[in-house]
């Protein structure tokens, strides 16, 4: 029996403009979110290089990278109120759709 070897590289995008993103009514956030936000492509680019350097896990993005780094040293309860100053309180419905 012969052994594969399949390497994996991890994406953890963050925020992403995508069509998806857009048609659920997203983007409504803080400066601080919006700024962070990246584009579809940036994030392709980003992880596909990552791949490409056998890379394990890629996070794009310095204010991701920094809020990554940043969560492990304060409490949830605490995360969960600068995540809320941030995005925003969450929505509890999605937007009526337009033209089916």
């Amino acid at each position: 029996m012969t052994s594969l070897v399949a390497p994996v590289t991890c994406i953890c995008p963050g925020g992403t403009e995508t069509a998806f993103h857009a048609a659920s009514g997203g983007g409504d956030y803080s400066w601080i979110a919006n700024a962070s936000t990246k584009s579809s492509e940036f994030v392709a680019h980003a992880a596909i290089r990552a791949m490409l350097r056998d890379k394990r896990t890629v996070v794009p993005g310095l204010f991701n990278k920094l809020s990554c780094f940043d969560v492990r040293f304060l409490t949830r309860r605490f995360a969960s109120r600068v995540a809320t100053q941030v995005l925003g309180k969450p929505r509890l419905a999605l937007p009526a759709r337009q033209g089916t």
